[in-house]
């Protein structure tokens, strides 16, 4: 491996510097309680003199930096109040300090909108080609297509470890990368219209429900029903499945499961009752990363595999396999390894069977399919229909509009905590949805 011509030492991350490489991880590796100023400087350290840290000098140096890739915030601002892509912008600065003895060449950037709406994405792509501009190399690693013809040159599909192709972006669609990917043709998954459910037949009943930004929210779901929730960061979106679950604090308000009323952070209680939440945050909220995939599958509901006060390991695995097996988990054989060496659409599977196994009545699904390949969201789409079409209740909560729009047989728009809108399947576009996200007032009244 070589970086400008001259040979890389793998596994050393001083050489890998001094060549000029630098990496953007996915979480972007910022600590968001400090500002801005000091996340730059935990890495190149901070200028000083007779043991004194020169901070005007520094902060001047910092806002040089931001505003060579033209971006907006200021050295002061707290990382933990900017937007993602502001984030991204903060861990792109720090990636490109400049360094006299060892100046960027190359930067990989690894998922960097894996957790970012899609209004932020469109600002990061600017920001791309403003460093490609510059002179800098970019290998960008994205599932998201749309991404890799805004930013890309060219393009390499990459499958079970394998270069598949490597072209011209003009060369190619979003069909043919898909295609690629997958390694089969992509079909749409498509759902039926539905009525909205009342209170009557309703699986799940939600009534003026509040916690954190969420403002006395109603909504009920019925059996066979995939319900829709989206609106933009800070709308509410990205906490209302968890305050549904008992997860987070309810303040006000009550969740109903086939008409019994759910008690406050009782999740015991919501498993027991038929309730099943996939947080967004899979490596965090959802899965143990260090634990095994047997482990993490059959963590939700160990009973089955005591015998007389002890576990039984060989049932426990019997019983893995046959998820692994009907979720088609790759590898295989990978009962016994660590859910952190899985890709993301397969450690999504396994977050899923964890669920299915339990039978619940009621799924919550947070970005269900955030972080996972094309082939990987087909899959989890048509899985998502599949739970639906056994006669569960599904509620999703996605900032992406396409999956929202392919799935859902009906759609809330949040807006400031509380719902707006609610659009049946059949009125759903991506440029309506887009419009009612962002507050246009033209594509509501098209929508109500």
């Amino acid at each position: 491996m070589e970086i400008g011509g001259r040979p890389l030492r793998l596994g050393s991350k001083q050489s890998s510097y001094r060549l000029g490489c630098r990496v953007i991880q996915q979480d972007g590796d910022l600590i968001s309680d400090l500002t801005v100023f000091d996340n730059l400087c935990l890495t190149s350290g901070y200028p000083s003199r007779w043991g004194t840290v020169r901070r005007r000098y520094a902060e001047a140096l910092a806002a040089q930096e931001i505003e060579r890739l033209d971006l907006k915030f200021k050295p002061s601002d707290r990382v933990g109040d900017l937007t993602m892509a502001e984030r991204t912008g903060v861990a792109l600065v720090r990636a490109l300090q400049r360094d006299e003895r060892y100046p960027a060449k190359f930067l990989i950037l690894d998922e960097p909108t894996a957790t970012m709406p899609s209004q932020d994405v469109d600002h990061l792509a600017k920001i791309v080609r403003r460093v490609a501009a510059q002179g800098v190399g970019v290998l960008y690693v994205s599932h998201r297509l749309q991404e890799i013809f805004a930013v890309a040159d060219q393009v390499t599909v990459i499958r079970d470890g394998r270069i598949v192709v490597t072209s011209d972006v003009r060369h190619q669609t979003e069909r043919s990368l898909a295609e690629l990917i997958s390694g089969h043709e992509i079909r749409k998954v498509s759902v039926r219209n539905a009525a909205p459910a009342s209170e009557a037949n309703a699986l799940l009943t939600v009534r003026k429900l509040v916690a954190g930004p969420i403002r006395e929210v109603s909504l009920q779901v019925a059996a066979g029903e995939i319900v829709g929730v989206v609106g933009i960061t800070g709308s509410g979106r990205e906490a209302l499945l968890a305050s549904i679950f008992g997860a987070a604090v309810r303040t006000a308000g009550h969740v109903n499961i086939e008409g019994r009323t759910l008690p406050q952070s009782r999740t015991d209680l919501s498993v027991a009752r038929g309730m099943a939440f996939l947080p967004a945050d899979r490596k965090v909220h959802g899965g143990v990363m260090d634990l095994s995939a047997r482990e993490n599958l059959t963590l939700a509901n160990l009973g089955p595999f005591w015998r007389r006060g002890w576990l039984s390991l060989r049932t426990e695995r019997a019983e893995a396999r046959v998820w692994l097996e009907r979720l088609d988990v790759h590898p295989r054989d990978g009962l016994e390894r660590p859910l952190a060496t899985f890709s993301g659409g397969n450690q999504q599977k396994l977050m899923f069977a964890k669920w299915l196994r339990c039978r619940p009545k009621i799924f919550l699904l947070d970005e269900p399919t955030q972080g996972v390949d094309v082939s990987a969201k087909e899959e989890i789409h048509q899985l998502i229909l599949d739970i639906a079409k056994s006669g569960s209740a599904v509620l999703i909560c996605s900032s992406d509009l396409e999956e929202i729009t392919a799935v859902c047989h009906r759609v809330l728009v949040l807006h400031e905590g509380q719902i707006v809108c609610e659009v049946n399947h059949s009125q759903v576009s991506m440029d309506i949805l887009t419009n009612l996200v962002l507050g246009v007032d033209d594509s509501m009244a098209a929508a109500q």
